[in-house]
């Protein structure tokens, strides 16, 4: 993910059709990222990548070692398909 300019690592959690839950490596959630960010996911490993990088969203809420990402439009795959993207 990249807020701000820098690229941020984290690990997919949760997902839905308009948005998605994100753990943050220690000290990420207060050093890298703000509440109503834009953030621009990308850096996905292979198998999502093809389905993420690329969309775009806001930082809806924070906490130290995670985030919500409300995305600007809703993902365009049935919601079987996204079920299955956070155990990938």
């Amino acid at each position: 993910v990249v807020s701000a300019g820098t690229p941020v690592p984290v690990m997919l959690t949760d997902i839905s059709m308009h948005g998605m839950q994100l753990t943050l490596p220690p000290g990420a959630g207060v050093l890298q990222c703000s509440v109503n960010a834009p953030v621009v996911m990308s850096d996905f490993p292979e198998t999502l990548a093809t389905f993420l990088d690329g969309i775009t969203g806001t930082i809806a809420w924070l906490t130290e070692q995670q985030c919500g990402v409300k995305l600007d439009d809703p993902l365009p795959h049935p919601a079987e398909v996204i079920a299955g993207f956070a155990a990938m």
